[in-house]
């Protein structure tokens, strides 16, 4: 299941992360702004990924599987 964010771009830009910066996406979903995130940040970056949902982080372990500045864990955004 792919899911293009309605506001991807609006995200990007008001975050304005640079290499080596560090980002949360608390409700990695399908993935999309976790990508951008781990795009902005580059491999000197860290990219957090949360999602409650067991099935979504699985898929989103395997999303990111090669991009070595992604780390993903199943739990709630309230554990931040």
């Amino acid at each position: 299941m792919r899911h293009t964010p309605v506001l991807l771009h609006t995200s990007r830009d008001i975050l304005a992360l640079s290499l080596g910066d560090s980002a949360i996406d608390a409700t990695g979903g399908s993935g999309g702004h976790a990508e951008m995130l781990a795009e902005a940040v580059g491999t000197q970056g860290k990219v957090l990924v949360l999602d409650q949902d067991m099935g979504a982080t699985q898929r989103l372990t395997q999303t990111f599987h090669s991009y070595p500045q992604v780390t993903v864990h199943q739990a709630n955004f309230r554990t931040i």
